[in-house]
């Protein structure tokens, strides 16, 4: 059988080698390959399997495909003891399968391709920063679509007013709905991206300079903004600064002084550990940590940008947490892609960008798997009756003939209005509004194409549920041989001794030493320590106390003066096997620079090794054979 096996391997093994990650379903080569308690091992889920651990360019050797095929097979035969003792029921495991499952099922609802476009657009704005100003009228961010229609009118109407010639920052003071508006004229400073919500990003990188946007939606409601300059981005700068907390008088004086005396010679870091009142930072020298432009107070950041050189000090300034003098410690330039691509794609995932990746998916799912929406079912959830809501809880009852009106279906499967009204009542928050029925819909309608795309992955990507069943029986695998090998092995002190003496043969040794081994690159140290064993002679090993004064004498100036090993040492184990030999107390032998003096304590004659020395080879040794007893 094997022979046959192998031959009919090869003859397919080249066509399914290397096989793209996510690789859509295709033609299936589910001939039975062999039956494993009644169930069938297809050809196709052994290549998967072997593929994937078989890495070697002459991989489809006959001699490998054997050896591979029996440990599949063993493998599918622990698999299948465990679900016949239940594995597969318990509680612990359905948990760890469903997290699994989960993730996997996650790692193809991916837009990895769009990730990598923001990624790349995140950098190539990074090279410029912009300067800039909006007016903002608000709007909540859930809002029916009708009712952003005042909102819209109203900032397109102020867009006219400023092209018909209103200055924008009088405009920005008399109808912008930010707070800051009303002291800064709406201007923003210099920003770049990812420091400011993607949409209004967007809007603001593809405005020209002196243009005004079109009005642009984001959570916070409708904006318009002015792009007042562009200029090349100027990375980041470290600086360190000294603070007085107090932005009066008081403080100016302190600080006036404190700047007098660093202009006279005296030090910045005792300066700052002495005087500043930051006291995050004073013992470091006030050292912040590396900030760009948008991401500290504008004075603070004004003041370090435009020092030049590092070392440079600034002159005292005020912001509103006080009075500051900043020195330079070093500008840093914008970093590669190479550098910041990963940094990037962590930001961006974490960003409102990420929103965009989570459309593009839905649109996607929308479009592979044939969503339909029906305008009349919309219509019915919109209508549902006021009546229905109870207690601030909706109630519906099971027997109306309504709830059948079909919604939208996927694929031709049909979601009903009853479908929906489940989904609402399992909702911890409702209220009656007619805003939480429309956001309820749209979220219905998205959470159903995830459950539906979850539930055909299997059809769509032929490798999915390979790895679905990877993960199930290496769970299980991973389970069983936890009980019957590994913890067994750990606990059955008993079966472990008996497994010793059985075999205590295999665990035999020519001979050796029992000895203390001292060890230094200086030759000066060994000679030291023989001295002190003529002068002093020592039976036996040392004592932990002997060794640690010997250690902390010899090692006082540099850590590795001096080592010292000492225990049995076998023939055949040890580098130096032949040194402790000829170990006695007039010689001093060098291997590969290193000197040695050996204090040979006894000679141990060939014999078996002792259990309590050698447990840990024993142990795996009696985990193998329980394996193969098995």
């Amino acid at each position: 059988m094997t022979h046959y096996l192998s031959l009919f391997l090869l003859l397919l093994a080249f066509s399914c080698a290397n096989s793209p990650s996510h690789k859509t379903a295709g033609p299936s080569t589910g001939k039975p390959l062999a039956l494993v308690a009644n169930e069938p091992v297809t050809v196709d889920e052994f290549l998967y399997a072997y593929n994937k651990n078989n890495f070697k360019e002459d991989r489809f050797s006959k001699a490998d495909v054997d050896d591979y095929l029996e440990l599949y097979i063993n493998f599918k035969l622990k698999v299948t003891e465990a679900v016949s003792l239940g594995y597969d029921t318990m509680k612990v495991f359905k948990e760890e399968f469903a997290g699994y499952k989960n993730q996997l099922e996650n790692s193809y609802l991916t837009t990895d391709g769009e990730t990598g476009r923001l990624v790349a657009e995140a950098y190539e704005r990074m090279q410029t920063e912009i300067k800039a100003s909006h007016i903002l009228i608000e709007l909540a961010a859930n809002t029916l679509p009708e009712d952003t229609i005042d909102a819209y009118n109203k900032i397109i109407s102020i867009r006219a007013e400023i092209e018909n010639g209103l200055d924008f920052g009088l405009a920005a003071v008399k109808y912008s709905q930010d707070p800051s508006a009303q002291t800064n004229q709406g201007s923003l400073g210099y920003f770049s991206a990812l420091q400011m919500v993607y949409p209004f990003e967007n809007a603001a990188y593809n405005t020209a300079v002196g243009y005004v946007s079109m009005p642009v939606r984001t959570q916070f409601g409708y904006h318009i903004i002015r792009v007042d300059e562009r200029r090349p981005a100027e990375g980041k700068v470290k600086v360190a600064h000294i603070m007085m907390r107090k932005a009066n008088v008081e403080g100016e004086n302190k600080i006036i002084t404190i700047y007098e005396q660093l202009m006279a010679g005296a030090e910045w870091n005792e300066e700052c550990a002495m005087y500043s009142e930051d006291q995050n930072t004073a013992k470091q020298g006030g050292e912040l940590p590396p900030f760009g432009r948008g991401q500290i107070v504008p004075e603070f950041e004004a003041v370090s940008f435009s020092l030049a050189e590092p070392g440079e000090i600034s002159d005292p300034f005020q912001t509103q947490f006080g009075w500051h003098i900043v020195k330079l410690i070093e500008k840093i330039p914008l970093g590669t892609f190479d550098e910041m691509e990963e940094t990037l794609t962590r930001q961006v995932t974490r960003d409102s960008r990420a929103e965009i990746n989570k459309q593009i998916l839905i649109n996607k799912l929308k479009s592979e798997n044939k969503l339909s929406e029906f305008g009349e079912g919309y219509k019915s959830i919109m209508n549902t009756p006021k009546n229905k809501f109870i207690k601030s809880r909706w109630r519906f009852d099971s027997t109306d003939l309504q709830l059948s009106t079909p919604i939208f279906s996927i694929n031709n499967q049909i979601y009903s209005l009853g479908n929906f009204y489940q989904y609402l009542t399992l909702l911890p928050r409702q209220d009656s509004t007619l805003l939480f029925l429309h956001n309820q819909y749209q979220k219905f309608t998205n959470a159903s194409l995830i459950d539906y795309e979850k539930e055909h992955l299997a059809e769509k990507y032929e490798d999915y549920s390979y790895l679905l069943k990877e993960y199930h029986d290496g769970i299980l695998l991973f389970s069983i041989m936890e009980d019957k090998v590994w913890n067994r092995a750990v606990v059955d002190s008993i079966g472990l001794k008996e497994y010793y003496r059985t075999n205590k043969n295999h665990y035999s040794h020519e001979g050796g030493w029992n000895a203390t081994i001292f060890s230094s690159p200086d030759q000066e140290v060994v000679k030291s320590i023989q001295n002190s064993f003529f002068e002093k002679p020592v039976k036996g090993q040392l004592s932990e106390e002997e060794k640690q004064q010997l250690l902390g004498k010899y090692n006082e100036l540099s850590p590795l003066s001096l080592q010292v090993q000492q225990g049995d040492y076998f023939s055949g184990e040890e580098n130096w096997m032949n040194i402790l030999k000829i170990g006695t107390l007039d010689t001093i032998v060098n291997d590969n620079g290193r000197w040695y003096f050996i204090q040979v304590n006894e000679v141990i004659a060939p014999g078996n090794k002792p259990l309590a020395e050698i447990r840990g080879l024993v142990m795996s040794d009696y985990q193998t054979f329980l394996e193969n007893s098995w």
